[in-house]
């Protein structure tokens, strides 16, 4: 499932004789990076509380605000003089941790999965310029072919033209301007991309670096080709790639 990196998750409950809050706020961040604000009774146990936030998150900043209250006194806070065993304060507290970062993840699950519906439609989209590139790649070559003809006639006056020579130089044209490799290559990465969007693992860097990919083939396109056309839908895609690219920044 496809999940973004922000989202935002808060749980309570009463242990001990004393009230634990759990807050937890995340946003974009290339790797993950873990914040936390505990106070001293909670000191010892930021070890175990890093770890369980690491083995649900892969990506993101996360910062996550624990407060300890005596239970009846909103506002009191409980002092870091205050001992008790780590262990039994763990057994109740990762309780409420977990319940915390299910809110949170479930929050990041419903965003992702409106970024994913706009990445996909966007895909989408992409994919038809595409095929209109494709479709008109063939064409291309026929004009190229037709416009040498009518320019070598006009420099000789209507004289006979030697067709084996036209064919050497219109297929010279063809090998310089082939961009099937390309089509083919950016076809794959929108099935890899697509595939991504559908699987269970984070996958935010790996759609990245399809787009870088995908920016690379769609340039090479437009070098190659000089036809208005397929620049117009060339200068198309690159939009939308860079619609992906913000997009993608956000997810997991």
């Amino acid at each position: 499932m496809t999940r973004s990196m922000t989202g935002y998750g808060r749980a309570e409950a009463v242990l001990t004789g004393r009230k634990f809050t759990v807050e937890m706020k995340s946003v974009n961040h290339r790797y993950l990076e873990t914040s936390l604000r505990l106070p001293g009774i909670l000191l010892p146990l930021e070890t175990e509380i890093k770890k369980r936030i690491g083995e649900q998150f892969s990506r993101g900043r996360i910062e996550a605000t624990f407060r300890s209250m005596m239970a009846g006194f909103r506002d009191a806070f409980v002092t870091t003089e205050t001992v008790q065993d780590p262990e039994t304060l763990w057994d109740g507290l990762s309780r409420v941790l977990d319940e915390a970062i299910r809110m949170l993840t479930e929050m990041r699950e419903q965003e992702g999965e409106s970024l994913k519906r706009d990445l996909t439609a966007r895909l989408s989209l992409i994919a038809g310029f595409l095929e209109v590139i494709a479709g008109r790649t063939p064409q291309v070559v026929l004009e190229y072919q037709k416009r040498l003809v009518e320019r070598i006639r006009e420099l000789t006056g209507g004289m006979a033209i030697d067709e084996a020579r036209l064919l050497q130089e219109v297929a010279i044209m063809a090998e310089k301007s082939d961009i099937t490799e390309e089509i083919v290559r950016f076809r794959s990465h929108i099935d890899q991309f697509t595939g991504l969007l559908t699987g269970g693992d984070a996958a935010g860097r790996k759609i990245d670096f399809l787009i870088q990919e995908m920016g690379r083939e769609i340039n090479t396109i437009g070098s190659k080709s000089g036809d208005a056309e397929i620049s117009r839908n060339v200068i198309e895609v690159k939009g939308e790639l860079a619609k992906l690219r913000e997009c993608v920044q956000n997810i997991e």
